[in-house]
């Protein structure tokens, strides 16, 4: 939708946001599946056409790190996003929490939470904050970000943690 959207507002930079965001999130989320890393690098060439700068730019760049599955180049990218105070937004955090997950970094869980309270009834960032509290042993707060997200995924992933809960 975002991409038929965008043909039919090339010049719209809240068309291009839309299909920048969209296309970030489906390879995020998506399966991993064949031909993953080339449809994240092309994501990456597509939004550099495009001409995204700073934030839009690093969000695809991190995307495409991530969906790689490449922490060490994605620790490289948020230390140079971090270094040059790049503002970030909801979709940033969320990138990069699941950048940090890459290699179990427990501050992902803090990336999640901002992405969440940037985002107007987030469920991405709460079901990963969720899992990220439940492998670090801190089941009450995972089943109180579950109950914030309100989605059915929710109910499964809150059957896992008590699942996890009993020796």
């Amino acid at each position: 939708l975002a991409a038929h959207a965008r043909k039919l507002a090339p010049e719209s930079r809240e068309t291009a946001l839309a299909w920048l965001h969209a296309t970030g999130l489906d390879l995020l989320e998506g399966d991993g599946g064949d031909g993953a890393a080339h449809r994240a690098i092309g994501f990456v060439d597509e939004t550099r056409l495009l001409g995204a700068k700073g934030l839009d730019l690093g969000f695809a760049v991190l995307v495409s790190a991530v969906v790689m599955k490449n922490d060490k180049l994605a620790r490289r990218v948020l230390d140079q996003h971090e270094s040059d105070a790049l503002e970030t937004d909801a979709f940033y955090e969320l990138v990069a929490g699941a950048a940090l997950d890459l290699d179990c970094d427990p501050v992902a869980e803090e990336r999640f939470r901002r992405s969440a309270a940037r985002w107007a009834d987030a469920v991405l960032p709460r079901l990963r904050r969720a899992r990220s509290l439940a492998f670090a042993n801190r089941y009450l707060e995972a089943r109180e970000e579950l109950e914030r997200a309100e989605a059915p995924a929710a109910k499964v992933m809150g059957d896992v943690i008590t699942a996890l809960e009993k020796p």
